[in-house]
């Protein structure tokens, strides 16, 4: 191996590690957490209309993505979504790109594929079908919707860890995505190594200024920690 094939793998080992470490500690936080965060650092990642489906609303996860499209000119990807799955490691969360189609692209039996292979969650800009026993499953899974209209036979899976868009916003394997009942979260993965202490930071901003309300501390108090959080770098 070359030296900079050597740095190259390096690299991907150390953004893979990052992205881990993060996502450890934002599944246990909500995404506002996140969204004050990037906000100090002047970024934005935030995509609307897509909620929480599955009985657990929080996750947070490296991404790896699918791309469903109209035909393309060419043959699909002749993989079962199953096998892919598969593919992946435990705490991924599987992205699914349909360009919003009002169809559902998965449901009961392909989530539990992704819960007993240990990915961290599921996340689509499409519709899931299963809406009630999605519900009493103890894995996230976010959609635009829920409906009955099964895929149009013209779509198919043309890309496999690829970059992707859902409401516009540029998604790409390895970027880490945190989600909950207030939407969802990308933050870049070139961004992940600066953010970290950023949102650790919040979170224990968040937590004094709620230990503040909670005593009835002069608002003095409350001011100190609310100027702390509106600092932008």
């Amino acid at each position: 191996m070359t030296m900079e094939a050597q740095a190259r793998q390096t690299t991907s080992i150390d953004t893979d590690a990052a992205a881990r470490d993060i996502a450890t500690f934002l599944a246990n936080q909500p995404t506002g957490i996140t969204v004050d965060a990037m906000c100090r650092i002047r970024a934005a990642g935030w995509i609307e209309g897509i909620r929480a489906m599955g009985g657990r609303r929080r996750l947070a996860g490296r991404v790896r993505t699918l791309l469903y499209a109209r035909g393309q000119g060419r043959p699909p990807i002749a993989r079962s979504i199953y096998a892919i799955i598969r593919d992946f490691d435990p705490g991924d969360v599987l992205v699914v790109s349909t360009s919003g189609a009002n169809r559902w692209f998965l449901g009961e039996n392909m989530t539990h594929e992704a819960l007993y292979h240990g990915l961290s969650g599921i996340i689509t800009d499409g519709l899931v079908r299963d809406g009630d026993e999605l519900a009493g499953m103890d894995f996230p899974v976010f959609a635009r919707g829920l409906g009955v209209s099964p895929p149009s036979p013209d779509y198919g899976l043309y890309g496999i860890d690829v970059p992707i868009t859902l409401d516009g916003m540029l998604i790409t394997p390895g970027d880490v995505i945190h989600a909950d009942a207030d939407g969802v979260v990308v933050v870049p993965a070139g961004m992940v190594a600066q953010l970290k202490e950023h949102v650790v930071d919040f979170a224990a901003l968040e937590a004094r200024q709620e230990e503040v309300i909670r005593s009835r501390a002069p608002l003095s108090e409350l001011d100190v920690v609310l100027k702390e959080k509106s600092k932008k770098i």
